[in-house]
C-alpha cells in the first residue's frame, strides 16, 4: 500500500484513483494511507528529510487512540462508567459495614418511613383494609413524633394542631378499648379475661388523654387561633374606630391532624360500621357483631397487633409533645381570670411558667398509661398468638427517640402471667416496651 501511494504521488493521482483501482471505498483508502503515513511523504523521495533538533524519548506507555464509530464509542464510554460505578459501590459497601458495625441490628428490620400524605377514610372503603391502614397511619404519626422530638419538622405543630391531635387520640383510645371488649367475647376464657384487662387500661389511658385536653382549655395559639374561646362580637363603635382586627389565618391543618382523624374513623367504622361519623348527630351507634369485627381485622391476634401499634404511637406523641410546647410557648395566650396579672389591660395574657410546666408534665401521665397498656398486651400475646417481634423493634426505636436505655422485649412466657403493676407517672419508668 505504501508503494502504491508513492506511485500515485509520482503520477499526481489522488487516493480516489487508488480506490477506483482497488475497488474499495475512498474513505477506507484515505484511512489506510493515513495510518501508514503515505500521505505525509516529502515531494522528493530520494532526499531524506532533515533530522529533528531533539529526539523525544518514546514513553513507556504510549497513548492509544481508538478510531471507533459513534455508536461503538458510546457503548465503550458506558462500559467504562459502569465499571467505575461498580468499584464505587464496592467501596461504599465496605465503608458502610465499617461504619455500622456497632449499630443496632434490630433497626434493620424497620419498614421505610411513609410520606406524610394523609389517606382519607372514606365511607366506601372496605372494612377488611381498615386494620392495615390503621397501622400505616401509626407509621406516619411515628414519623411526625420523631421529627417533632428532634426539631426536623418542615411544618411544626401549632397549639391548635396539638389540641386536635389530643382530642382525636382520646377518642381513638376509647374506641380501641371497645374493640378489645368485643374481641374478648369470641376469645377463650383465659384470653378473654386478659383482653378485658387490656380494655380497662385503654379506658384509663383515654381518661388521661381527656385530662390533658382539659389542661389545654382556654389556651390559644396567636399564630393559629382556630381553637379558641368564644369571643363576643365587637360593638359598632369599636368597628368605627378601627379597633377591631381580623384573626390570623392558619396555613392549613397539619398532616398529623388529618392522619389522626383518619385512624379514628377507621377504628370507629370497624366497630360500628362503614357509615359511622363522630360528627353526625343521633343516638348512640350500634356495635357490630364480634365475629364480623374479627373477620375484618384478621383475627384476635391481628387486632391486638393493631391496638399495640396505636399504643406505641400514642407514647411517641406524648414524648414529643413537650418539645412542641416549648417551641411555641412564646405565642400561647390564655384568658383564665385566676392567673391574670394585676392591672393587665387586655383579656388574654401570656401563660405563666407554672402553666406551661403543667402543659408539659401532663403528657408524662399519657406515657405511663400507654406503657401500662403495651405491657398488658405483651402479657396477653402468648394466649392469643400475637407476634411480638415488632415490640423488639419498637423498643429499639424508643432508645433512639428518647436517648434512654430500654430493656429488650422477649415474648412473654405463659407462666409469667398475672397481675401487672402499673408504672409510675415518671417518664421513662415503669413497664418498658
Amino acid at each position: 500500500m505504501r508503494s502504491a501511494g508513492r506511485r500515485l504521488r509520482r503520477r499526481g493521482q489522488q487516493p480516489a484513483a487508488l480506490a477506483r483501482l482497488r475497488g474499495v471505498d475512498p474513505k477506507t483508502t484515505r484511512r489506510v494511507l493515513d495510518a501508514a503515513g503515505a500521505r505525509q511523504l516529502p515531494e522528493q523521495l530520494d532526499v531524506l528529510p532533515d533530522p529533528p533538533a531533539e529526539q523525544q524519548p518514546e514513553p513507556d506507555h504510549p497513548e492509544i487512540t481508538l478510531d471507533l464509530p459513534g455508536l461503538l464509542a458510546d457503548h465503550w464510554q458506558a462500559s467504562v462508567r459502569l465499571q467505575t460505578a461498580h468499584a464505587s459501590l464496592q467501596y461504599a459497601s465496605v465503608r458502610a459495614r465499617q461504619t455500622s458495625a456497632d449499630a443496632d441490628t434490630a433497626l434493620a428490620a424497620f419498614p421505610q418511613a411513609l410520606p406524610l400524605t394523609p389517606v382519607p377514610a372514606l365511607p366506601g372503603d372496605p372494612l377488611a383494609q381498615a386494620a392495615g391502614r390503621i397501622r400505616d397511619d401509626c407509621e406516619q404519626l411515628s414519623r411526625v413524633a420523631y421529627e417533632t422530638f428532634h426539631g426536623r419538622s418542615a411544618q411544626p405543630l401549632s397549639g391548635s394542631d396539638l389540641q386536635l391531635i389530643i382530642c382525636w387520640r382520646s377518642l381513638g383510645t376509647m374506641l380501641t378499648g371497645r374493640l378489645l371488649l368485643q374481641a374478648a367475647t369470641e376469645a377463650p376464657t383465659e384470653a378473654g379475661t386478659l383482653l378485658r384487662s387490656c380494655a380497662d387500661r385503654l379506658r384509663s389511658a383515654a381518661r388521661v388523654w381527656r385530662d390533658v385536653q382539659e389542661r389545654w382549655d382556654r389556651v390559644v395559639d396567636v399564630d393559629d387561633p382556630r381553637i379558641r374561646p368564644r369571643l363576643p362580637r365587637p360593638s359598632y363603635d369599636m368597628v368605627r374606630r378601627g379597633q377591631v382586627s381580623r384573626m390570623p389565618q392558619a396555613t392549613g391543618l397539619h398532616p398529623a391532624v388529618e392522619i389522626a382523624r383518619a385512624s379514628v374513623l377507621r377504628a370507629g367504622r370497624l366497630l360500628f360500621g362503614g357509615d359511622w361519623d363522630p360528627d353526625s348527630g343521633g343516638g348512640p351507634p350500634r356495635t357490630r357483631p364480634a365475629a364480623d369485627i374479627l373477620a375484618d381485622s384478621g383475627g384476635v391476634a391481628e387486632l391486638a397487633q393493631t391496638v399495640y401499634s396505636l399504643t406505641v404511637v400514642d407514647w411517641r406523641i406524648a414524648v414529643s409533645a413537650p418539645r412542641a410546647v416549648t417551641a411555641i410557648e412564646h405565642r400561647l395566650l390564655t384568658d383564665v381570670p385566676e392567673h391574670c396579672p394585676a392591672g393587665h389591660p387586655y383579656r388574654f395574657y401570656p401563660l405563666h411558667d407554672h402553666q406551661l410546666e403543667r402543659l408539659r408534665t401532663s403528657f408524662q401521665q399519657v406515657c405511663a398509661a400507654q406503657q401500662a397498656v403495651a405491657q398488658m398486651l405483651l402479657v396477653t400475646a402468648p394466649a392469643i398468638g400475637m407476634d411480638t417481634s415488632r415490640a423488639v423493634l419498637d423498643a429499639a426505636a424508643h432508645r433512639h427517640i428518647t436517648a434512654q436505655t430500654w430493656a429488650s422485649v422477649p415474648a412473654p412466657s405463659p407462666a409469667v402471667r398475672g397481675p401487672v403493676v402499673s408504672p409510675s407517672a415518671t417518664l421513662g419508668r415503669g413497664a418498658r416496651v
